[in-house]
């Protein structure tokens, strides 16, 4: 269950997602070939600690990494090429060159700003032995995300080694994950896997690297194994491919791992996600709404994220397509007792009136589509909500909500506008008024069809004016 303490840690305005890319090098890198992807493993794992990161955890981030090492591009173009292709606001990476076994790294945190790529804070330098990597980098990142966010990571004496193999054993992690990508044609990435499994047999990390590069399922099995090996292994809490499952106890199992998992990182929009799937499976409402109403109050799905909207809205949806109806109306519930905005409040409204709908309850649906009205009307809730009236029978009801549309003038395109007069003229027709039906049949047959909404309007008209004759 969602502990209490989580609503106090602090976040990033805006709870934006944070990416990290592989470090380029400042020289040919020969000798190192995988040097930039390993430094941004040390990078993803130590960040995994600070619970209030929104970081984007698909290990095969560039697919192309293994490229940079000849091409070299300039870090700017680099950044905002990642940053668009990925959609994410900041962007740790940086730059790293050897000199005599010392690795000099500078780390950048990124954003885009309206002029362009903006530094968060000072570029960060740190130095070290390679083969001590694993033990000094982890120590500058967290300094880096408390210089960005004061107060969010923990202290390097606190912080925990989640890579927990050696550093031959990363490198060639690191070549697997390069070599995992669909234009990667030279070598395999289940022979690197292979070797860095024989060269750490009882890691956490080298196992679980073996569900990205495609030889092991993301699974319960697979992450109850990982964690035995370090219960302290974070990533190892999703599984992926346990979710589409329709077995309830490996569903609950499942369900165990990314709570376990989100205790320690509740803003992982990706965890919340696997999360919800499972929780939408088992029509379990009451393990959802409180990570709903922390994402919710966090704003993690702002109009960046317009493909997932919002936390309760996207819930409910889930619900319905699971035929979960109680637990869509449980977050109905959840919703509206934290939302304090109109517009959020008539969303919630529509939303629910909809599963009302899907439920086959016709008449509670046009009083939640009422509701919603009330605050904010919507031209197309107006028209759909009209359109059922109609179907039911409440001839006045359905003219009075067909006119009201036409009264928002400025705010109807042309499909709308005569989705409108259509309603009023089917009105008069199921009246008897069929001289004032005609007319508005007559201009509408006169309409070209230019999208599939108008086309069986214009057919009824030209139809209805055909059959009734002059």
């Amino acid at each position: 269950m969602l502990d209490s303490r989580i609503w106090n840690i602090p976040s990033l305005p805006d709870n934006p997602l944070v990416a990290v890319a592989p470090f380029l090098p400042e020289e040919a890198d020969s000798a190192l070939p995988c040097t930039g992807r390993v430094i941004a493993e040390v990078v993803t794992h130590t960040l995994w600690q600070i619970p209030s990161l929104n970081l984007y955890h698909h290990w095969l981030l560039a697919r192309d990494a293994h490229h940079l090492r000849h091409h070299r591009p300039a870090l700017g173009e680099y950044a905002r090429q990642f940053l668009r292709r990925h959609e994410a606001e900041v962007l740790l990476t940086g730059t790293y060159r050897l000199q005599r076994r010392t690795l000099h790294v500078h780390l950048y945190a990124l954003q885009e700003g309206s002029s362009g790529l903006e530094l968060l804070c000072p570029v960060m330098k740190a130095k070290g032995s390679y083969e001590n990597l694993l033990r000094w980098l982890p120590c500058h990142v967290l300094q880096l995300a408390n210089t960005v966010l004061p107060g969010c990571a923990p202290s390097c004496s606190e912080a925990l080694q989640l890579i927990d193999a050696p550093l031959g054993a990363v490198e060639l992690v690191a070549a697997a994950l390069d070599y995992a990508s669909p234009d990667a044609v030279y070598d395999s990435a289940e022979q690197y896997w292979q070797k860095a499994s024989q060269l750490a047999p009882d890691s956490a990390y080298v196992l679980f690297a073996s569900t990205i590069v495609g030889s092991r399922l993301r699974d319960v099995e697979t992450c109850r194994e990982t964690l035995q090996r370090n219960p302290d292994f974070l990533p190892a809490c999703f599984p992926d491919d346990s979710v589409r499952s329709d077995d309830s106890e490996e569903l609950r199992e499942a369900q165990e791992l990314y709570l376990r998992g989100l205790s320690r990182a509740p803003l992982n929009m990706h965890g919340f996600f696997g999360l919800r799937e499972i929780c939408v499976r088992l029509g379990d409402a009451e393990t959802l709404i409180p990570f709903a109403k922390l994402h919710t109050v966090r704003g993690t799905f702002s109009s960046r994220y317009s493909e997932f909207g919002d936390a309760f809205l996207t819930c409910m949806e889930e619900a319905k397509q699971h035929g979960q109806y109680e637990m869509a109306r449980q977050l109905f519930e959840a919703g509206m007792e934290i939302i304090d905005d109109p517009n959020e409040q008539a969303r919630l409204l529509e939303k629910r009136g909809w599963i009302e709908e899907w439920d086959g309850d016709d008449e509670r649906a046009l009083w939640f589509y009422e509701q919603s009205l009330q605050i904010k009307r919507d031209v197309r809730l107006i028209l759909h909500a009209a359109d059922m009236y109609l179907g039911l029978g409440r001839v006045a009801e359905a003219e009075a909500l067909y006119q009201q549309a036409l009264s928002l003038k400025g705010r109807l395109s042309r499909t709308r506008r005569l989705q409108a007069e259509f309603g009023v003229a089917r009105c008069y027709e199921e009246t008897g008024r069929l001289a004032q039906a005609r007319a508005i049949y007559e201009r509408l047959s006169r309409e070209p069809a230019s999208n599939g909404t108008l086309y069986p309007l214009i057919f009824y008209a030209s139809d209805w004016l055909r059959r009734h004759g002059k």
